[in-house]
């Protein structure tokens, strides 16, 4: 899946084996083509008990193969499939449900708790991508750190915009 070939993309650049990156980086455009809707969620994580976390989740994956591909010449941030599918849609989906704009409309058996702290990681990468989501991207960020407050060991600000606390 998406997350083995992140794995692989990721320790192929630490180990100096950045020919293994590209060919991850073309899987994961088939399984984007093959799993996106239309929309722009993706149809197994829609179908899970815990469809939003696990919906964060995939994007994370497609992110991380999206940097390793920055690192080889690969660019998955800003690619298309032939049948439309882009990890921008992916974000673009996501974005306003994290930001608290939309209600979550699938099952969840998390739902009424806080938006999941992978979603700051998610809406803070893509971010720098995509401009024109960056303030729901933003918004989605501020969220899902207050929701979370107890639970985060580091200074707040190093969080928001990656300078230490002064």
């Amino acid at each position: 899946g998406v997350w083995y070939a992140a794995q692989v993309a990721a320790c192929s650049l630490y180990l100096g084996e950045g020919q293994h990156v590209r060919p991850m980086v073309e899987n994961a455009r088939r399984f984007m083509a093959a799993e996106q809707t239309p929309e722009g969620g993706f149809t197994s994580e829609l179908k899970r008990k815990q469809s939003q976390g696990y919906s964060i989740y995939v994007v994370m994956a497609y992110q991380t193969l999206a940097r390793c591909g920055g690192e080889t010449g690969d660019d998955l941030w800003h690619h298309t499939t032939a049948n439309g599918r882009s990890l921008e849609r992916a974000v673009a989906f996501l974005a306003p449900y994290l930001a608290g704009d939309k209600a979550w409309g699938w099952a969840d058996i998390e739902a009424g708790g806080p938006v999941s702290l992978r979603a700051f990681l998610v809406s803070r990468l893509a971010e720098k991508q995509y401009p024109a989501l960056a303030s729901t991207l933003r918004r989605a960020a501020d969220r899902a750190l207050l929701e979370n407050r107890k639970s985060v060991t580091v200074p707040i600000q190093l969080l928001m915009d990656g300078s230490p606390a002064r």
